[in-house]
């Protein structure tokens, strides 16, 4: 024994599976569906022989049945700029002879770096 609705309305919202009519036109009643096509006008030539009180044209997309978009939270931290400190001493001692002069010149420039530091 198939359930009566009153209105078309109450036959959609307690049928929400309407997955076979994606992308489609569906003209409906509130026993079920009457006729469904991706054209409307095919739709609504089926329905001309109903009073328009009696039946609903929807349109059923493609995004009621993907999963919604999930917003995930960011939590930023404070950052504090501080002055590095080492917990014991160092004792950077420059290359002079040097097989990578590029290296040797980036190192002098580390040490001239870290003197103005302290």
């Amino acid at each position: 024994m198939k359930k009566q609705y009153k209105t078309p309305h109450d036959w959609y919202n307690s049928n929400k599976s309407h997955q076979k009519y994606k992308s489609e036109w569906i003209a409906f009643t509130n026993d079920g569906v009457i006729v469904h096509d991706k054209n409307f006008f095919k739709v609504a030539k089926a329905t001309d022989n109903l009073p328009v009180s009696q039946y609903t044209i929807d349109y059923i997309f493609d995004s009621d049945f993907v999963e919604p978009v999930r917003l995930l939270p960011i939590r930023f931290k404070n950052v504090k700029r501080h002055k590095w400190q080492p917990k014991y001493q160092v004792i950077v001692n420059p290359i002079s002879n040097c097989a990578y002069p590029a290296k040797a010149t980036l190192f002098k420039n580390l040490v001239n770096y870290i003197e103005r530091l302290q």
